[in-house]
């Protein structure tokens, strides 16, 4: 029995290591060697024990997370938010879901699968990016922020102009068309009346020549 959970423990170990050795390859590009063997002070040597292998992977999973800021980034949120990182278990199947409408849905959906399983396929078959291209994509996430500040400023500005222009746009038709709409108004009014003023005094003038 002892030996039995001890193989189980050792697997269990083997795939956390290939996990750990896939995670480093993802970030960094290569696969860094995992010294699963501890010296002691009795003189003890090449010990493969679960707890020696344990340490050596806590000690690889450091060496990974100062290297590399992505890894260091996750271990600070696993840390903060373990809630994220929790598989939730899949809820029970409504009982009023009966076998044929169970098969009914899954039919429904069987066409689904064929292009589920060509995209994974596509998507394993697709070239890992260097990791030299993700570091630079990285480096420039100070300069995109920065970029991103500078437009949001520039839009700031640009609506003020645009709440000044049209502020400006506004008094110039209250002053220059309605204010001007109305003085033409005045001027005709007052010519009219000049003009009738006129036509009084020659009517006058012409009653009066006659009279004579």
């Amino acid at each position: 029995m002892g030996t039995l959970a001890h193989g189980i423990a050792m697997d269990t170990v083997e795939l956390l290591q290939t996990r750990l050795q896939r995670i480093e390859y993802l970030l960094t590009g290569k696969i860094g060697e995992i010294d699963s063997t501890v010296s002691y002070d009795n003189g003890e040597e090449h010990l493969q024990t679960v707890i020696a292998r344990l340490t050596s992977l806590e000690s690889s999973l450091s060496r990974l997370s100062s290297t590399s800021p992505v890894a260091s980034d996750l271990l600070k949120l696993h840390k903060q938010h373990r809630d994220l990182f929790q598989i939730k278990p899949v809820e029970d199947v409504p009982p009023s879901l009966n076998t044929a409408n169970l098969s009914s849905i899954v039919l429904a959906s069987a066409p689904m699968y064929p292009t589920t399983a060509s995209r994974m396929t596509s998507i394993q078959d697709m070239p890992i990016p260097s990791a030299k291209a993700s570091a630079s994509l990285i480096t420039l996430g100070p300069r995109i922020e920065k970029l991103q500040s500078l437009q949001d400023a520039q839009s700031k500005e640009l609506a003020e102009l645009r709440r000044r222009s049209a502020t400006v746009l506004e008094r110039w038709y209250t002053i220059g068309v309605l204010s001007g709409g109305e003085c033409w108004a005045e001027w005709e009014g007052r010519t009219m009346l000049v003009e009738q003023s006129l036509r009084r005094h020659e009517a006058e003038k012409a009653r009066e020549d006659r009279e004579i």
